[in-house]
């Protein structure tokens, strides 16, 4: 049977969503060669030379997009992306300031712009852009989930905002259990254990939720909580309070680890 290459493109996506990059790209640069027309396949083929750390190529193959008018926004921003990787942070910022005057609203290119500071080593630079765009926009959930995600791997305190976040947007498991490692930080345990066992209820097949609240158990040498805890886990899932248990002794093995 014929392929076309709308075909071949919905395969390479799906294989990129898989982490496959090697096998997408053949895939992409055929669909680029035969269906020029297809922005969105040139800007992934460009993103996945990147993702397969390929960042000079990135950055050539975006050039030459870029000349002929191919998606300029967005391969601005890949070629951020791959400027960044190779550590010339000046004509990353100039590309992704070009992509913010073709749309001053994108979220991308304020997050590319973000991911230069980090690279150089500034966390608070890259958290005030966050924060900045936050307030110009605060109702982006994007915008905050990132923001939080930046706060907690640069440790930095995220309380008020995931609590800001959690009121804006609901419950977010991933938000909760940010919140709870938060509240372990800061050694407000009573409050971490309610965070992880929210996060555990909204996403009850989820083993990183159950592993926090036996990791919180045992930080405070809570035994009986623990394993009451592993008790009612087995009784709902056997097999994944197994795996949780197992997961709890890996993370155990590792010292520098033990906390959630």
């Amino acid at each position: 049977m014929l392929r076309s290459s709308a075909d071949d493109f919905r395969d390479a996506r799906d294989l990129i969503a898989n982490q496959r990059f090697a096998d997408a790209l053949p895939l992409l640069a055929k669909v680029v060669s035969f269906d020029p027309s297809n922005h969105q396949a040139y800007v992934l083929w460009v993103d996945c030379h990147t993702d397969m750390e390929r960042f000079a190529r990135a950055v050539e193959l975006a050039d030459e997009g870029l000349t002929r008018g191919i998606a300029p926004a967005e391969l601005s921003i890949a070629k951020s992306e791959a400027l960044t990787k190779l550590g010339r942070y000046e004509e990353a910022a100039a590309a992704a300031q070009a992509a913010l005057a073709i749309d001053p609203s994108s979220n991308e290119a304020v997050f590319a712009l973000a991911e230069i500071e980090l690279a150089r080593g500034d966390a608070p630079a890259a958290i005030r852009i966050h924060q900045d765009l936050l307030r110009r926009d605060p109702q982006n959930e994007d915008v905050h989930y990132a923001l939080l995600e930046l706060l907690l791997e640069s440790q930095q305190p995220l309380v008020d905002t995931a609590r800001d976040y959690l009121r804006k947007f609901g419950q977010d498991a991933d938000v909760l259990a940010m919140l709870g490692h938060a509240y372990v930080a800061s050694r407000e345990y009573r409050r971490a254990d309610r965070a992880f066992r929210d996060a555990a209820e909204l996403e009850p097949d989820s083993v990183e939720h159950h592993v926090n609240v036996l990791m919180l158990a045992r930080i405070t040498q809570n035994d009986a909580a623990h394993d009451r805890y592993l008790e009612q886990l087995a009784d709902f899932d056997e097999e994944l309070a197994d795996e949780v248990e197992d997961e709890l002794e890996l993370l155990l093995a590792a010292p520098e680890d033990a906390e959630p």
